[in-house]
């Protein structure tokens, strides 16, 4: 199986479990990239064309079971091959910010995917407009640590797109698109956890968190942002 698999190339596989497919060059839409703010989900809909979109909620990668062999020039300290454990995402950024060539991580997505649901396309759309015209932005902070992502398949099962999500530091990355992100300060990631809630899958594996709890916690930090930049307004006016 090869480790990493191009969202972009032509590849027949399961739902649930994607295997190995052949690499293809990305390239991003300049209709989305130039598409107004309250018409990109929709546009991005229209350029990934979803048959149907599986959602996977990703546990911690197994130390003796998920090891994988040396790749490249992993190294030790020693200057030995070095085995490493999967990273923490799934969706991978091969050329800088543009979103132009991204990899599925498909051996790290079957060693953690613990949990797994069907998003309709309505809820997938609802998601997608929280992501690239949200009405409401939570501060996003430093981990990006995603247990959550939603692939869309095409007719014969191939992924045609991706949403992966940290619910812990509100952050996103997303394809076809992901240079559009790079624009916001944040998502509407509450919105993002309702409908990840809707269609069954956990907020988090450590404690049971409701969407309610979830969409608290997210308000606080929002009003703790605001009250933040006020103080910082009024500091620059006293200057």
């Amino acid at each position: 199986m090869k480790r990493r698999t191009l969202l972009t190339a032509s590849v027949s596989v399961a739902a649930t479990a994607v295997p190995s497919v052949s690499t293809a060059k990305g390239k991003s839409d300049k209709l989305f990239r130039q598409a107004p703010m309250k018409k990109r989900a929709e546009v991005w809909m229209q350029q990934v064309k979803p048959a149907f979109a599986i959602a996977y909620f990703l546990g911690e990668a197994d130390e003796k079971k998920d090891t994988r062999p040396p790749f490249g020039n992993d190294k030790d300290a020693s200057g030995k091959p070095q085995e490493t454990l999967p990273g923490t995402q799934v969706l991978l950024l091969e050329s800088g910010i543009d979103g132009s060539d991204q990899f599925l991580d498909v051996a790290n997505l079957v060693a953690r995917v613990r949990q797994r649901a069907r998003v309709p396309l309505e809820k997938l759309l609802t998601l997608v407009e929280a992501v690239v015209q949200p009405e409401i932005t939570a501060p996003i902070a430093e981990c990006y640590s995603p247990h959550h992502i939603v692939i869309c398949y095409d007719k014969i099962g191939s992924p045609c797109g991706a949403v992966e999500i940290c619910l812990t530091c509100n952050d996103r990355r997303m394809y076809p698109g992901g240079e559009i992100l790079h624009a916001y300060d944040g998502c509407d990631i509450a919105k993002v956890a309702r409908v990840l809630a809707e269609v069954g899958l956990p907020l988090s594996g450590e404690r049971n968190l409701s969407v309610d709890d979830y969409a608290k916690e997210v308000a606080e930090q929002i009003r703790y942002i605001e009250k933040r930049r006020e103080e910082w307004r009024l500091e620059e006016q006293k200057k």
